[in-house]
């Protein structure tokens, strides 16, 4: 997914000021103040920026009120002085579009704008030369999950603190046979975004990945790739784009765990006073540091969620 905040801004302008220009016209010549309604027009096409209903409705009212009762001059300038404070409609019409999405539905801001298409699992398949036919879906253990309160290896019992995101180790075929993923499997990146830290964990080291987003009300998403070797290349600073190879699994075994090699993926807005250089894996989650959410939107594949009699083998 490419992060263009420009041109989301631009057919978010585009298409907020068609629909807005249209009422503008109608509720204009609608009007019985013909100066008005001119001059309404004349500002809008010499300014060519998108008009809320808001003002050309209160242009139109103040002309229907005042156009007969009132002087001509008198309603001249009531129609200027709206215009003039009615101005920052503009900007609500625009905002207004970005926050409802431009059919008028909501859009949760909790989650992260267009990442149901990122296209990962497809990277992930292709730089790691699998077949394609044979990755039929992720398989996951109910400790693998966001907010999983279980371990999924070991002796299985219950987490220090509930799971910080998903973690991606198996994987079935098309013979519904579950495979491992390989200890020097490669990591695409899952959108472009800039590299803000690198950080050590138990099994290796975690690369935290900044994206920015225009137009949402938290527009700094954080994506942690943990349990990984980042490419010697990456550092702080980087810039990475989407599917490029930004790591390789962590091979578990030099630690003498019991676990297998895994990605961990941590998604979440960061916090608007959130400095990279004191965030870490014991306050990731805290409300100052990152607002978690649920990874699994982002994997872009068929998945299915294993019974735990079937994961005691892991």
């Amino acid at each position: 997914m490419k992060i263009e905040g420009i041109k989301l801004q631009n057919a978010f302008m585009k298409r907020t000021s068609a629909r807005c220009s249209l009422t503008s016209h109608l509720l204009t010549f609608l009007s019985a103040d013909y100066w008005g309604g001119l001059i309404f027009c004349l500002y809008a096409f010499v300014v060519h920026r998108p008009s809320s209903i808001v003002r050309p409705l209160a242009l139109s009212l103040s002309s229907l009120l005042f156009s007969n009762s009132c002087s001509q001059p008198f309603a001249l300038c009531l129609n200027i002085f709206l215009l003039i404070l009615f101005d920052f409609s503009t900007y609500l019409c625009f905002w207004g579009n970005i926050i409802t999405g431009a059919g008028g539905d909501t859009v949760d801001v909790t989650k992260p704008p267009s990442l149901t298409d990122t296209r990962f699992t497809e990277c992930f398949i292709q730089k790691n030369a699998l077949d394609p036919g044979g990755f039929k879906e992720w398989a996951f253990c109910p400790g693998m999950l966001f907010h999983s309160t279980d371990k999924w290896w070991g002796d299985h019992k219950k987490r220090d603190k509930p799971h910080e995101g998903l973690d991606l180790c198996l994987y079935k075929d098309r013979k519904d046979m579950i495979v491992r993923l390989g200890e020097t499997a490669k990591i695409p990146a899952i959108c472009d975004g800039m590299v803000a830290g690198i950080l050590d964990d138990f099994l290796g080291k975690s690369i935290i990945v900044e994206s920015l987003f225009s137009g949402c009300d938290r527009n700094r998403l954080c994506t942690i790739y943990g349990h990984i070797i980042p490419k010697d290349h990456l550092h702080v600073g980087s810039f990475v784009e989407q599917g490029d190879v930004i790591a390789a699994l962590a091979d578990s075994r030099r630690f003498k765990t019991n676990i297998f090699p895994h990605l961990h993926i941590s998604l979440g807005w960061a916090s608007k006073t959130l400095s990279y250089d004191r965030l870490d894996w014991k306050n990731i989650g805290d409300p100052n540091t990152l607002t978690l959410l649920d990874p699994l939107q982002i994997i872009d594949w068929h998945y299915v969620i294993m019974g735990r009699e079937t994961c005691e083998n892991f």
